[in-house]
């Protein structure tokens, strides 16, 4: 499956200063090799003031069991701060692009 964007359509805004600094794991679950990561990399943090809608490029392809947890890094000296994850396997993906839910997602952390 190629993994070529993951947009964010409604851009999520935390903390005091009301920014979104998005960062990625993308982990293969059986070998628990990291296939993406733009943790090390100073993020774009995007403000309210600016467009409500993010794209991040990963142009990644993956096959299998596949885990992505999805990152806020803080303003603040207190670092990173899990959001969200979520878990699939790409043998049940039929379609060409894949939808989720906060319903779908584990432990969405929007605050």
């Amino acid at each position: 499956v190629n993994i070529p964007t993951i947009p964010f359509r409604l851009v999520p805004l935390f903390g005091m200063d009301r920014s979104f600094a998005p960062m990625i794991e993308v982990i293969c679950v059986n070998t628990q090799k990291t296939l993406f990561s733009n943790i090390r990399t100073e993020p774009t943090r995007h403000r309210s003031t600016e467009a409500r809608a993010v794209v991040m490029t990963l142009n990644l392809v993956v096959q299998g069991d596949i885990l992505m947890r999805f990152y806020h890094n803080k303003a603040s000296k207190a670092g990173m701060a899990l959001k969200f994850r979520c878990q699939l396997n790409t043998g049940f993906m039929h379609a060409p692009s894949l939808k989720l839910t906060r319903s779908e997602l584990d432990a969405p952390q929007m605050g």
